[in-house]
């Protein structure tokens, strides 16, 4: 079911590393309660409406899981399929070098027989490419971690794409003139940043 499923994947066997504290944790857990409410329901909405749609704009605030939940998606889609290429962009190489190493933290913490059956190729080199990607061996599918840039979608066809802090990009609308088109006809593109603002991603949001 993990595979056919993405909330089946993300609330039975992800586990995040809570960076208030430094404590592993299950992924959140709908039966925790905030003013008779389950505080996390809105991520299972997340992940239906990114079942549903292939663009996705979302304005967040601090400590809403928000970006841990679609780093597994990213995992969930490019582990169990063929032919994937997922970028993640964060607006500097070392920053979306940190968010691939939050998908690889998942992916380390996933039951073993997850891992033997949907084995990475070895990326403990210090060649900086292979650092940035997360490879899966015999299916040709990779996440590649990529610093902010117009330029690095041109060219590729991109299955799916998670920029975050989207606010931070220096060129906005440039980075969405060439996203768009790398995703042909069926690739989906998830963009996170802080809500606030006068920008682009304000435009988008309210859709102007």
């Amino acid at each position: 079911m993990a595979q056919t499923n993405p909330w089946i994947f993300l609330s039975e066997f992800v586990y995040t590393l809570d960076q208030a504290d430094g404590k592993i944790k299950k992924f959140p857990d709908l039966s925790i309660e905030f003013n008779g409410q389950s505080r996390f329901e809105y991520l299972k909405v997340l992940v239906e409406e990114w079942q549903k749609h292939r663009l996705l704009i979302i304005p967040k605030g601090r400590r809403m899981m928000i970006t841990w939940t679609f780093l597994g998606l990213a995992l969930w889609d490019t582990m169990f399929n063929t032919g994937r290429l997922t970028f993640i962009q964060k607006l500097t190489e070392k920053d979306s070098e940190d968010l691939l190493n939050y998908v690889k933290f998942i992916y380390n913490h996933l039951p073993e027989w997850i891992r033997k059956r949907h084995p990475v190729k070895d990326s403990k080199s210090n060649d900086i490419g292979k650092r940035l990607e997360l490879e899966f061996e015999g299916t040709y599918s990779v996440i590649r971690a990529v610093p902010q840039g117009a330029k690095h979608f041109r060219g590729y066809y991109v299955t799916g794409a998670i920029l975050d802090e989207f606010r931070e990009c220096e060129e906005q609308e440039e980075m969405m003139a060439s996203v768009i088109p790398a995703l042909g006809e069926t690739g989906w593109v998830v963009i996170i940043s802080t809500a606030g603002g006068h920008d682009h991603f304000e435009k988008m949001v309210k859709d102007k």
